[in-house]
């Protein structure tokens, strides 16, 4: 029978831990806990001893609070400690709470010396023994008769995964109402509390124990040329297991990044955050298929199931719900997951189409290939012909469509628009249950029909049919980012955006680049790093890494020189890229080195000539190029050639204006042009106009621009308290000014002005709050 005295807790710490120790200790006495917390570690005594040993065998919670001194320690009397409490969880059942390992500071746990029952449960983290009130709140919870679950912040995914081998928590007693009120009210003040937080952990923190990645199928047919139906078979076994509730699953692009590649289990699933791996072979011949899948569990490498698969092609999708079925079943008695839902109808009765389907997946996926989107249109449009009730076909066409649109912006023309929404509506109507339907629709409602409520609506529905779809959360974060919600919640979004796809370089690249638009500097720094390390250099016009990246280290440091020097390390085989030049030359302009910029200037619209393209972003970067050419020809006293190189811009962005009418970018450019040239009414005018349009958009980053071209303009214009109004209101929208209104050329006239200083200060101090690299 148990001790009357039960219901404490013990914290264990090496002595040189006793301030974190103390910290929490102090938290949970706070919440009511009664706590054995024991100060003279170096007594000793027979007497002790007994106290220690009976206090470790009748406590109801033993905490291990481990850190970089228990590392370095590998005798001291807390390891006793710890080995009593471990030998005691011997004797107790599965589901009874007894062990909450805290760590106090970096230290990984599939690092850390501890003993092997330590690591079946879930850590938390708690720097310097801070305790949160949802840990406290959680352990009064375990404390009232709750069985082991999660035993760290619930709103805190990310920073304290569970881990594998854990049960599903249950429901505290109902015969204490009032502790259980009080429990959900701290919950809810934690989760407001998380939001706050700035530091999340890397792709390789300890993955959440409920947590998997489905790896390429390696193509086993003789015709080697059909690696596209093993990757069909894999990205499908993905999307039934994103319906499992509770499970996080990681994105097919980062999945399929290790295809060929010769990488240990542990290596990838360290990589990717993932406690479980699906891998498995395809091998097609004629009309029939086998199928070899397996589930790994990645930390030693036990093989959960695996199985072999003889079928039909004809059978092809119902023995892929039978595999997901059985991985997912597996999964569900291992985590204590929810059964995933019944699998719905195939998506088409056509293989042929379906063979159709896969190849065109393929070219849309692909990063390699040239002209893969116009292929993957053909493909897809050839497996709607054969099949026009095939929604999944529908809903990837309209993404294509949607990316040539807005992403890469080489077809902005209303035609394609159409495309775009006339697949994805096709799509919902042909398949309403189905989330590639419910996300094309959210994209085309955001970003082409700038109804932000309707793309809310569409990405709920998409994840309340898939809850951990992969591509949701890049969806959402582009929508949030669209809204201006643009404060802690964005850069949590963000982290899990990247988390979820961490081998992804064009959506690492992205992320980085919303959390610098929102001064998120230090964070953006890291994904642009990780970004970068896959990609190499250039990917397109708009997404050449080092334009970013630049302006965030100055943005974040105001290191000019350290942003220059980058640019020394381009390859020679990327220098034939106009933002090279363009944006060196920008760094140039700021450093007062201004022959330099002008060559630099000059070289990029050599080169946008000779590839001149009917697509936003290209002819952006020309008219700008053009426009600040003519202002350092000014600058020199080459008043002559600056009135032409004006003229010129003035005409390239009319036409740009008449081409592409639902862009505010057009007579953004006129009202600096307008301004340059002392034509104030045509500058005001271009000005209202290209306002108007960004307010039509209904888009915050539009908003933004547009708001500091004004400033821009206004400036120019002479008129500095309506420009530094401007930019006060782009600032407290969350914009991430940092450094640069002391840098950029643009705001030298108003670098005078007192109100102009302040907000200087305070663009500034948002840039130091995180830690900052040296220069």
């Amino acid at each position: 029978m148990d001790s009357p005295a039960n219901s404490a807790v013990f914290i264990s710490y090496a002595s040189q831990d006793a301030a974190g120790a103390l910290r929490l200790c102090a938290a949970l006495r706070a919440a009511g806990i009664e706590v054995w917390f024991d100060q003279a570690e170096l007594a000793g005594g027979d007497g002790w001893d007994r106290k220690i040993r009976g206090q470790i065998a009748v406590c109801a919670l033993f905490v291990p609070v481990i850190s970089a001194a228990t590392q370095e320690r590998l005798e001291g009397y807390f390891r006793l400690e710890w080995k009593l409490a471990a030998q005691r969880t011997h004797t107790m059942a599965d589901a009874k709470p007894f062990l909450l390992p805290v760590v106090i500071d970096a230290t990984r746990d599939a690092d850390a010396h501890v003993p092997e029952e330590f690591r079946a449960v879930q850590w938390t983290r708690l720097p310097g023994g801070e305790a949160s009130a949802v840990f406290c709140a959680r352990v009064t919870t375990l404390l009232i008769g709750s069985e082991v679950g999660r035993v760290s912040d619930p709103s805190l995914p990310s920073v304290n995964p569970p881990r594998a081998g854990q049960g599903p928590a249950q429901l505290p007693s109902r015969r204490f109402p009032k502790l259980v009120a009080a429990t959900a009210v701290l919950a809810l003040a934690a989760t407001a509390a998380f939001f706050a937080l700035r530091n999340f952990p890397s792709p390789a923190a300890t993955p959440a124990a409920s947590s998997v990645a489905v790896l390429a199928f390696a193509n086993m047919s003789a015709e080697k040329d059909t690696e596209y139906f093993s990757d069909g078979i894999s990205e499908e076994l993905l999307n039934v297991l994103a319906k499992l509730p509770g499970l996080k699953v990681s994105a097919r692009t980062s999945a399929f990044f290790y295809k060929g590649k010769q990488v240990a289990i542990k290596q990838v699933a360290q990589e990717l955050g993932v406690a479980y791996i699906v891998e498995g072979s395809v091998r097609k011949s004629g009309d029939r298929v086998r199928i070899t899948a397996q589930l790994i569990k990645a930390d030693d490498s036990f093989h959960v199931w695996s199985d072999n698969f003889d079928r039909e092609l004809k059978d092809i999708f119902a023995v892929q719900d039978e595999i997901a079925g059985l991985i997912a079943k597996n999964l569900s008695l291992k985590l204590g997951l929810a059964p995933a839902a019944a699998p719905g109808a195939a998506p088409t009765q056509n293989l042929a189409a379906y063979d159709l389907y896969l190849r065109g997946r393929a070219e849309q996926t692909s990063v390699t290939r040239r002209n893969s989107s116009f292929e993957a249109v053909r493909l897809y449009e050839e497996a709607l012909r054969l099949d026009p009730g095939y929604a999944l076909a529908s809903a990837r066409l309209s993404q294509v469509f949607f990316h040539s649109f807005r992403v890469t912006g080489y077809d902005r023309s209303e035609q394609n628009a159409m495309r775009a929404r006339n697949a994805a509506l096709t799509a919902v109507r042909l398949d309403p249950n189905l989330p590639e339907a419910h996300l094309a629709l959210a994209l085309v409602r955001q970003a082409i029909d700038y109804d932000l409520g309707a793309a809310q609506r569409e990405l709920d529905e998409a994840e309340r049919l898939r809850p951990n779809d992969p591509e949701a959360p890049a969806v959402r974060l582009e929508l949030e980012l669209a809204r201006g919600r643009w404060g802690d919640a964005m850069q949590a979004l963000a982290t899990r955006a990247a988390e979820l796809d961490p081998r992804n370089a064009a959506s690492l690249l992205r992320v980085a680049e919303i959390l610098r638009i929102i001064g998120r500097f230090a964070e953006s720094e890291r994904r642009y790093e990780q970004g970068w390390a896959m990609s190499g250099w250039t990917l397109t016009y708009n997404s050449f890494p080092l334009r970013g990246r630049s302006l965030n280290t100055l943005a974040w440091t105001g290191d000019l020189p350290g942003a220059l020097v980058r640019f020394e390390t381009v390859p020679t085989r990327d220098l034939n890229n106009p933002t090279f030049y363009r944006e060196r030359a920008e760094l140039q302009t700021m450093g007062g080195r201004f022959e330099a910029a002008l060559a630099d200037f000059a070289q990029a619209l050599k080169i946008y000539a000779s590839e001149r393209a009917p697509t936003s972003g290209p002819r952006g970067g020309q008219i700008i190029a053009t426009i600040r050419l003519g202002q350092l020809d000014a600058r020199l006293g080459r008043g002559t050639r600056a009135a032409e190189l004006y003229s010129e811009a003035l005409a390239a962005s009319g036409q740009y204006a008449q081409d592409l009418p639902d862009l505010p970018n057009g007579p953004r450019y006129r009202a600096i042009i307008h301004a340059l040239r002392g034509e104030k009414s045509e500058a005001r005018a271009a000005m209202a106009e290209a306002t108007q349009l960004a307010a039509r958009t209904h888009d915050a980053v539009t908003i933004t621009e547009v708001r500091r071209s004004n400033a821009e303009t206004l400036a120019l214009l002479g008129e500095t308290a309506a420009a530094i109004a401007e930019l006060r209101a782009v600032h407290e929208q969350g914009y991430g000014f940092g450094y640069l209104l002391r840098l950029q050329l643009e705001w030298e006239p108003l670098r005078g002005d007192a109100k102009f200083q302040q907000l200087m200060k305070e663009a500034e101090a948002r840039a130091d709050a995180p830690p900052r690299p040296k220069k």
